[in-house]
């Protein structure tokens, strides 16, 4: 793991542009640019930007029917209350991320990641 360059979003924009062949944007970001008071580097704006139309906000109750390939937020520890860690649904409730200090991974898509999940959005070219 190395922040901005093999972190979260690096996994999520390969596992894009390798599965899909999209190209998504790698914005320059800080380590901990979630506890400086005022970053989102996931804003709804940056997302749109990026070809990602919102499907379900924490605030909006039960998560919405995933698919394969939809991106998962989740605010883990973050000072700004916004979403830090971001993942991808593989499908049968499994998602792939990188976390900090460890091995990109497989894992459930329950239980912890579930609780710190707080927006999941699909890419408008996604395949049907």
């Amino acid at each position: 793991f190395v922040h901005g360059l093999l972190d979260c979003w690096a996994l999520c924009r390969d596992w894009y542009a390798t599965e899909w062949g999209l190209e998504l944007p790698s914005p320059p970001r800080t380590d901990r640019w979630w506890d400086d008071g005022q970053s989102n580097l996931y804003s709804e704006g940056a997302l749109a930007g990026a070809g990602f139309q919102v499907l379900w906000r924490k605030e909006g109750g039960a998560p919405a029917a995933l698919a394969r390939g939809d991106l998962i937020l989740m605010q883990v520890r973050s000072r700004n209350l916004v979403p830090n860690h971001s993942g991808i649904y593989l499908g049968d409730g499994n998602m792939l991320h990188h976390m900090h200090g460890r091995l990109s991974c497989r894992e459930v898509f329950g239980g912890y990641w579930l609780e710190t999940a707080v927006l999941a959005a699909r890419h408008r070219d996604a395949p049907t």
